[in-house]
């Protein structure tokens, strides 16, 4: 093995060629972004779809004949709403005195 070839098989960045060393770079026709993988099944009356990007995967059920319009005004704010839950319950310290009492009561029980 040549030091050309132990480079390039030590480095990912580059790639040995016939003449020499030549960097990786990005296609310009790769995908930039993951693409969306959509599913829809229709049972009856209800609607259930699945959305599909990349880590986020997001699950809707609806009446089958649901307009986009009406689809979306119901939806509005989830992006948000997920957002703030998640930072508020991923926080170190979340379950304060006050969530755990109210776990507590609403399990009817005292933490056993």
């Amino acid at each position: 093995m040549t030091e050309r070839d132990r480079t390039a098989a030590e480095n990912r960045e580059s790639v040995a060629t016939d003449g020499g060393t030549a960097t990786r770079q990005t296609p310009e026709t790769a995908a930039t972004e993951h693409p969306t993988v959509l599913d829809v099944d229709v049972v009856g009356d209800r609607a259930l779809a699945t959305v599909e990007r990349g880590d986020v995967s997001i699950v809707v059920e609806a009446p089958a004949g649901i307009s986009a319009e009406e689809l979306e005004e119901t939806l509005s704010g989830v992006p948000e709403s997920i957002a703030k839950t998640t930072e508020r319950f991923a926080a170190p310290g979340c379950l304060d005195d006050e969530a755990t009492e109210t776990n507590e009561s609403a399990t009817g029980g005292d933490g056993a």
